[in-house]
């Protein structure tokens, strides 16, 4: 190869990882819920081997988790089962708030109850 075109491919190179690591640095962090039964989390474009509080509500419970992401700003939680009267009639949310500032929100909508049977 040419003096030329390994200076072309080098260049070509630098600007292609310069972009990635901007446009990662510019993501922002998201959340979603990857299970329901047991409840559970997943969070990405969080800081490397950031300390994230993950907080989870669903009418009166409230369930709080601590965990590091990874050395790429993700992890997966999880809040183990929720009975069906705490997810009846109200909105599921998470809240994952990272050590540096970062945060990010995920709702669902409320889940419709079966109406009891007379007898």
């Amino acid at each position: 190869m040419r003096k030329s075109q390994v200076t072309t491919l080098a260049v070509a190179v630098a600007v292609t990882a310069a972009t990635t690591a901007a446009a990662l640095a510019n993501a922002q962090p998201t959340l979603r819920f990857v299970g329901l039964r047991p409840v559970a989390a997943r969070g990405t474009n969080f800081l490397p081997t950031e300390l994230v509080r993950v907080t989870l509500r669903a009418g009166a419970l409230k369930r709080v988790r601590a965990v590091t992401s990874s050395a790429s700003g993700t992890f997966t939680v999880s809040f183990g089962g929720v009975r069906e009267k705490d997810r009846c009639g109200v909105a599921m949310s998470l809240v994952a708030a990272g050590a540096a500032g970062d945060h990010a929100v995920y709702r669902l909508p409320p889940r419709e109850c079966p109406v009891a049977a007379n007898d």
